[in-house]
């Protein structure tokens, strides 16, 4: 199978920014870093072409699904409480079978457990 390469085209672009906030960005991201700094941050909210095909190809790997769905299970098993500091996300393309509700009242104490443990 022959190898293709991607060639990454930089553009350069020019913001303006308040004073306060570009002194965190030179102390956070380091002297002549800000613009690699910014494209990560902003790299997953604006490039999602390749997220959708990352989560499409993780979820047509059913050994990885298996090894996932038993680690899932193991970690967390039958659960009553939600813990809010331990949050994650999956893609709804990995979800396949529905495993039961949550009433509204419970619904809304994870989301006040949600909101609190992201100070939100």
């Amino acid at each position: 199978m022959e190898k293709r390469w991607r060639v990454s085209v930089q553009r350069k672009l020019t913001i303006t920014v308040d004073e306060d906030v570009y002194e965190g960005l030179q102390k956070v991201a380091g002297r002549r870093k800000i613009g690699r700094f910014l494209q990560d941050l902003a790299r997953p909210l604006v490039v999602r072409s390749k997220l959708e095909s990352a989560y499409k190809a993780m979820a047509a790997d059913r050994a990885r699904e298996a090894e996932a769905l038993d680690w899932a299970e193991a970690t967390c098993g039958d659960i009553n409480n939600a813990m809010a500091d331990q949050l994650t996300t999956v893609s709804k393309r990995r979800l396949s079978e529905k495993e039961g509700t949550l009433s509204g009242e419970d619904m809304r104490r994870v989301a006040e457990a949600i909101h609190t443990q992201l100070d939100l």
